[in-house]
């Protein structure tokens, strides 16, 4: 290899700078004023032979860790538009889903997914994964505005027992409508035994899906994970419904202050919240 700038001969093992088209010995490098250093070689990545002419031209050394700096920001930004096109890409199921499906996993992963049996919610590209896998039909994947609405699933034998809403739930119901919450859970009664616990979620097109909690488990003994975590799908869900309820949001309709009221007096009934907080929120409703 020889320098481009005075053509002598470069080692292998030489001190030179590697430009995107070229190379420039240690004496020309000394030569312009540079130095050699890391930042330097990370600046030639990026550059020509002709940007170091003109450096020896004018005799104006750049900053170069400025410089080094500017780039990274340019490429991380270029990274991000590459990488939003492709979850872009991969949030559309292709003819070769199946191959795709471990990309489109990982992004859903990446992104903090929340994930209930075999689904993956995804909030921030308001997306829900199906990873049920098959070589005909390969994965499936909705957006949470496809969603119309949902039915919980809570069937089971034995005695049944009634339990407090979970206070995560609670926590987010509080934020907001909760009466299509506390209806979801059955009223907080569960069978001693489960034999089915989820949701099926009905589409805007008519069709449906069904989120299994207990998927291939029979004779499954009731447990405060499983009233969490079925709790926190219909939680999950209602928001979403809410949220895209194109009816409500085109009539523009606010519940009253007694209807709010009368949802968090059943709250307080089922041992969900405290006298307290249903106090507090009633002296908000009523504007005290």
């Amino acid at each position: 290899m020889n320098c481009d700038i005075c053509g002598n001969k470069v080692g292998l093992l030489a001190h030179r700078l590697v430009f995107k088209d070229g190379i420039v010995c240690k004496n020309c490098i000394h030569k312009s004023g540079m130095k050699y250093s890391v930042a330097s070689l990370g600046w030639a990545n990026y550059h020509t032979i002709n940007d170091f002419k003109n450096i020896i031209s004018t005799g104006k050394v750049p900053n170069i860790k400025k410089e080094n700096k500017e780039e990274q920001a340019i490429k991380k930004q270029q990274q991000k538009v590459e990488d939003e096109k492709v979850t872009e890409h991969l949030l559309d199921p292709q003819e070769d889903s199946v191959a795709n499906f471990s990309k489109v996993q990982q992004v859903f992963i990446e992104n903090n997914a929340k994930k209930f049996s075999t689904f993956y919610f995804d909030d921030n590209n308001k997306k829900i994964l199906s990873s049920l896998v098959s070589v005909f039909t390969g994965y499936s994947i909705y957006s949470y505005s496809d969603i119309a609405s949902f039915t919980p699933i809570n069937k089971g034998h034995g005695k049944e027992e009634k339990h407090a809403l979970t206070r995560t739930l609670v926590g987010g119901a509080l934020l907001g409508q909760v009466g299509a919450i506390a209806g979801a859970v059955s009223k907080g009664k569960y069978h001693q035994y489960i034999d089915q616990l989820g949701a099926v979620v009905s589409l805007k097109d008519g069709k449906s899906f069904t989120i299994d909690l207990l998927k291939g488990k029979n004779n499954v003994k009731f447990n405060n994970n499983l009233q969490t975590e079925f709790e926190e799908l219909c939680g999950i869900l209602n928001g979403i419904v809410a949220q895209y309820d194109t009816k409500k949001l085109s009539q523009g309709k606010e519940y009253s202050s007694a209807d709010e009221i009368a949802k968090f007096k059943k709250l307080l009934d089922d041992g969900a919240i405290t006298q307290a907080e249903f106090d507090v929120k009633k002296k908000q409703l009523l504007g005290l």
